[in-house]
């Protein structure tokens, strides 16, 4: 990255999938083998960051997710340098997964000098849990590239190779169960009794990919109205978004409380112009506006699932005359040159009143 220097830390073998390949709350709920490793990944990066702020001379700790890299600042500045800033920024499953640990997270979030959260839901979140402790909270989303996720991304070699001839529906995310995938899934048969040929095209990987397949397999679309491509290259997403008939985000408040904190993708599909479907959950609502920018559904009901579908097949037009000024709204308000001027102006600040 220009201007960056990036340091990599090891802590457990390589030829073995580390605790960190993808999600680490879902790792962790995956296999008991990677609670193995959790204490080697805490100590080789507590080491190696002390080793890069003495090698740097650094006055500021910015440390993505409270728990763990917020965890390991705050000691960092409590046992070596007190003089230090720490700045953390929640993204969302350190704050809504490990709740045993929000007495931790408290103390981590009274030491810091300012907390950042990518959404006005965990900025809600975090207060609750700090109470009177609480540093200032600014909410600052996770940034889109606009000039990629653009109007004019539609490929037609996307409908060819996955044999496309009705209408396409789009998911892309991880494959783990806060993501809802298995109520869009239950909601194929109603969508295909009056739009036969339509397709939905499952972008990603993730724990839950054999259960999902096995759930499309048992209502007989696996392959066939329902296909699983696995993950892709970020730089190919915008072909996909721009291709689609509609974006699909089913997520849910899962099993263990965990939701999404911001949810990026749906503000790269409505950047690309594509008709978006979400829940109002985590803090998908700062994306997602009403009739605005997309449209709301209950989470867990797949009959609103293909009911919103079905109306948007047949109000089609009607309905894409708006995602201009959809993708307008994701422009002003999420695009990296937006986000990064804000982060600028807090490392700035806290330079000055160190």
């Amino acid at each position: 990255m220009d201007g960056m220097n990036i340091h990599r830390f090891k802590y457990w073998f390589e030829n073995e999938k580390n605790l960190a390949d993808g999600a680490i709350l879902s790792n962790l709920k995956s296999s008991k083998f990677f609670w193995v490793q959790v204490p080697f990944f805490l100590i080789f990066e507590f080491f190696s960051m002390a080793e890069v702020i003495k090698k740097y001379k650094i006055d500021i700790i910015h440390a993505h997710w409270i728990i763990p890299s917020g965890f390991l600042a705050v000691l960092y500045k409590k046992l070596l340098n007190k003089n230090i800033v720490v700045i953390s920024t929640s993204h969302g499953s350190d704050v809504n997964g490990l709740k045993k640990f929000n007495f931790l997270k408290k103390w981590i979030i009274k030491n810091c000098k300012i907390i950042t959260a990518v959404s006005n839901d965990l900025k809600y979140k975090i207060k609750n849990i700090a109470n009177e402790t609480c540093p200032p909270i600014h909410v600052i989303p996770m940034g889109v590239d606009t000039d990629l996720f653009n109007l004019d991304t539609c490929d037609k070699v996307i409908t060819q190779k996955y044999g496309i001839t009705g209408k396409f529906l789009l998911f892309v995310g991880r494959l783990s169960e806060e993501k809802g995938i298995t109520y869009l899934i239950d909601a194929m048969p109603q969508i295909l009794k009056e739009f036969s040929d339509t397709k939905l095209v499952i972008v990603g990987q993730g724990i839950e990919e054999k259960n999902l397949k096995k759930q499309a397999s048992d209502l007989g679309l696996l392959d066939k109205n329902i296909i699983f491509v696995g993950s892709i290259p970020h730089c190919d997403l915008p072909k996909y978004y721009g291709t689609a008939d509609v974006f699909i985000g089913p997520s849910i408040i899962d099993s263990d409380g965990k939701v999404e904190g911001f949810g990026l993708v749906f503000a790269e599909a409505i950047s690309s112009g594509i008709i978006t479907i979400a829940t109002d959950v985590g803090g998908i609502g700062d994306i997602v506006l009403e009739n605005k920018t997309g449209f709301i559904i209950k989470q867990k009901k797949s009959e609103e699932i293909s009911r919103k579908v079905l109306d948007i097949f047949k109000n089609s037009e009607k309905i894409q005359k708006n995602q201009k000024n959809a993708r307008n709204y994701i422009v002003e308000n999420f695009d990296w040159k937006i986000v990064s001027k804000k982060y600028k102006k807090i490392l700035h600040d806290s330079i000055l009143s160190k």
